[in-house]
């Protein structure tokens, strides 16, 4: 019969089984057989003689495929529910950007600075301002914005925008319901528009 033993063992069945039933001390034993007394011990304590299996006591197990399953659709289930919720969300915002744009740019296309005589409206430069940003001066009305806040007005804005824009040029707006409405550039701030294509400002009473 072949007997296949632990790759370090040094002993035999036959020879644990031997030491199990001897009643000689240890050190006499381990000297007869040529092994260490730790070995001696361990055996004696030992109830077999058999090799203890070398397999990891931690198995590494996968998931059930019921389980497996359930924990997919769950999965699947969750993803469907965010990508409705994350498309509901965008159609209400594009809705909502949408008709601002065709109801500000039906206006704002038809006008004019009454200055340099340009169309105030190339599509996408065109807003209504925060009164916050505006203040009377002297000359006219001063419109300071931050970037964040310039693109507000023209989503393509790339700087900040500090322009005095004089009374020459600030029209009425055909609508009222905003006090300031402004058109931008993207990114000229030079004099002497300092940025601002058009300005209106809604008479007040």
């Amino acid at each position: 019969m072949n007997l296949k033993l632990h790759a370090n063992a040094t002993t035999t069945p036959k020879t644990r089984a031997y030491i199990q039933a001897s009643t000689v001390s240890v050190a006499e034993m381990a000297a007869e057989l040529g092994v260490h007394e730790t070995t001696i011990r361990r055996w004696r304590q030992r109830t077999d003689a058999a090799d203890r299996s070398t397999q990891s006591h931690r198995l590494h197990t996968s998931l059930a495929a019921s389980k497996e399953g359930r924990r997919l659709r769950l999965r699947s289930r969750m993803m469907n529910r965010l990508c409705a919720l994350c498309a509901s969300l965008a159609t209400v915002c594009f809705s909502f950007v949408g008709s601002h744009a065709v109801l500000a740019h039906d206006w704002y296309s038809s006008t004019a600075d009454p200055v340099y005589q340009s169309n105030c409206c190339g599509g996408h430069d065109c807003a209504p301002v925060d009164s916050e940003w505006v203040s009377e001066v002297a000359e006219g009305y001063r419109l300071k914005m931050t970037i964040d806040q310039a693109r507000t007005v023209n989503p393509a804005a790339e700087t900040p925008v500090d322009a005095v824009v004089p009374w020459s040029r600030i029209q009425s707006p055909p609508t009222a319901t905003h006090a300031f409405y402004a058109c931008i550039y993207d990114r000229d701030r030079a004099a002497p528009r300092y940025g601002v294509i058009c300005f209106f400002a809604t008479p007040t009473m």
